[in-house]
């Protein structure tokens, strides 16, 4: 009795989360197809079709591997206690909708999906950055939505959950019962790997295009940031004092030498006479590709430089 009340219990609780379920995915969707919109051209539209495709596949199948894994909690919880997984399904649709977020403007200002610079929030100064973020970006709105969300979710998730609890659940004898909640674990299980075979669905997957862009949509962002933290928890740096730079130079140099970037550095000469009589004068530097994009904004009809 107990097997067969459990296997009700865990198909009406995995029957009442396929609509939190697909509310995450089609969120990341969401997010994937407004950049798709706004930064590619039109024209590309057409020549990358086979590959824009791949890329919703793809990305799909990671969406539906984030959505598991995220609400795994609920579906244990709702075995248990309704207003847990009722609380545990909110959090998760608002952690969802800000990675999301997050991740667009990401991508807008560092042309990239989450990546390991993300934790210079905690590794350089925090104050600052946080700073800079409120007066650059809709914070505030972004707040906002964040609350309405929450209630939507939890108005929405309360009254589908009382639907759930009225739907007849036929019940199934000891043997049935156990073959069902064991189908259900091991569907949930794929569904968090996204993947059938030995191997786990992993970002290498995302490789759909030669055009970089499309292979930075078909991650999302729970992925991306999970890969973000591995390769942040790779990274060793050993503290050095005033005393190893300057043994440092005194090597490098000969002689003894207080170490400093001034002994790097050199100024130019004077600037030919035809030059300093056809301003302006613009000095672009770019250091290992970044900010080239700059060089675009200089073309025949708007000629900046």
């Amino acid at each position: 009795m107990l097997l067969s009340a459990l296997s009700v219990r865990f198909r009406r609780t995995l029957f009442c989360l396929l609509a939190p379920l697909t509310v995450a995915i089609v969120i990341e969707e969401l997010g994937r197809l407004y950049l798709l919109l706004v930064s590619m051209e039109p024209a590309q539209y057409s020549e990358y079709a086979a590959d824009i495709w791949r890329m919703f596949g793809v990305g799909t199948l990671l969406d539906i591997r984030v959505a598991c894994i995220v609400l795994a909690p609920a579906l244990l919880a709702g075995i248990c206690n309704y207003k847990a997984q009722r609380i545990l399904v909110v959090i998760s649709i608002v952690l969802i909708t800000w990675l999301t977020i997050v991740n667009v403007y990401y991508f807008q200002t560092f042309g990239k999906s989450i990546d390991v610079f993300i934790f210079g929030l905690i590794d350089d100064d925090t104050t600052a950055i946080i700073k800079t973020v409120i007066s650059q970006y809709p914070v505030t709105n972004a707040l906002v939505a964040t609350v309405l969300i929450g209630y939507l979710s939890n108005t929405l998730f309360a009254r589908w959950q009382a639907r759930c609890a009225e739907f007849q659940i036929r019940n199934f004898s000891p043997v049935p019962s156990a073959v069902v909640v064991i189908a259900i674990i091991i569907a949930w299980v794929i569904g968090t790997r996204g993947s059938v075979g030995k191997f786990p669905l992993r970002l290498s997957r995302a490789q759909v295009s030669a055009l970089p862009m499309l292979n930075e949509f078909t991650k999302n962002a729970g992925m991306s940031l999970q890969e973000a933290y591995k390769n942040y928890k790779k990274e060793e740096f050993t503290s050095v004092t005033n005393e190893d730079g300057d043994a440092i130079y005194s090597e490098f140099f000969g002689k003894s030498t207080k170490a400093s970037l001034e002994l790097l550095m050199d100024t130019t000469g004077t600037a030919p006479e035809p030059a300093r009589r056809q301003p302006p004068h613009i000095l672009l530097f770019v250091m290992e590709s970044m900010g080239s994009f700059l060089m675009g904004l200089d073309n025949p009809s708007r000629n900046l430089l």
